[in-house]
């Protein structure tokens, strides 16, 4: 029996075995991070919250230019995000109470903050599998929703955070960016931008894009590949402020420093999730 004519149950089940893979594929490594722990316990819960906010916005991102034009409805695309929500709450629930991180006689908040960030890259993760290691039904070559400019723009956002969160809450983005010089951070700024612009545009990858007919590359440089790296570094930005690494007592150096550096993870996530949806 093909996953096409199994009975909803079965195709129910199938998708959140599915969901669960693909949310240990990406999660697994945060979920065993112990700066994580730690964030999940010290983040303010207003911050917390924001995090998680920001999350379902890049889960709705997802299931939107992922899912299959011709079966979800924008309703649809809301419950998709709710349950690949979900799915990442109870799998780093589980995971974080057998590895002994969450357990009786912790606190409440201590609990539920471990449990809340460890779930978004597992919810991510879920969604992501959801799109892109599904099963088609009975053959039929059905495309996905074109994404347009905003659209693109947007999957680079949630491509850049899904990238982030991974370094982001451990300490050594804020360390190479102390550590590097005003010329050496010019220089990684560049290959970043340099980085954004081959994968898309100039080195074949399955998925990538060519140059369209009567663009001039300069604008498609300009227009993609410098916006696309400017929202990664804001991305970045948002990531090192909400866990701690920047705040209003920072230096401006030491900020745009530390920035570059997350910013060549996320400047790289940006331009996977322009391949891979």
């Amino acid at each position: 029996m093909t996953t096409a004519q199994a009975s909803p149950n079965r195709q129910t089940a199938l998708g959140l075995a599915r969901g669960t893979a693909g949310g240990l594929l990406l999660g697994l490594p945060v979920l065993m991070t112990m700066e994580m722990w730690q964030h999940g316990y010290a983040l303010p819960t207003w911050k917390l919250l924001l995090l998680w906010g920001v999350n379902f916005l890049v889960l709705l991102v997802l299931e939107y230019y992922s899912g299959f034009q011709d079966e979800e409805t924008l309703a649809d695309v809301a419950q998709d995000a709710v349950i690949a929500a979900g799915l990442g709450l109870v799998v780093a629930a589980a995971l974080l109470w057998i590895f002994g991180v969450i357990g009786p006689g912790m606190g409440t908040r201590e609990v539920v903050g471990k449990v809340v960030a460890e779930s978004i890259p597992v919810s991510i993760g879920a969604s992501v599998a959801a799109g892109q290691l599904g099963t088609r039904g009975q053959g039929e070559d059905r495309k996905r929703r074109e994404a347009g400019y905003w659209g693109t723009v947007a999957i680079a956002l949630g491509g850049a955070v899904v990238f982030g969160f991974n370094v982001a809450p451990t300490e050594e983005p804020m360390l190479v960016g102390l550590m590097m010089s005003d010329v050496q951070t010019a220089l990684l700024l560049l290959v970043s931008l340099v980085q954004t612009h081959a994968v898309v545009y100039a080195l074949d990858f399955r998925g990538s894009d060519p140059i369209p007919e009567g663009r001039s590359p300069l604008g498609v440089f300009f227009r993609s590949s410098v916006v696309t790296l400017t929202v990664s570094l804001l991305v970045a930005l948002f990531l090192l402020w909400i866990f701690g690494r920047v705040d209003a007592d920072t230096g401006l150096v030491p900020t745009l420093h530390m920035t570059v550096a997350l910013g060549l993870v996320t400047s790289l996530g940006a331009s996977a999730a322009k391949l891979l949806l």
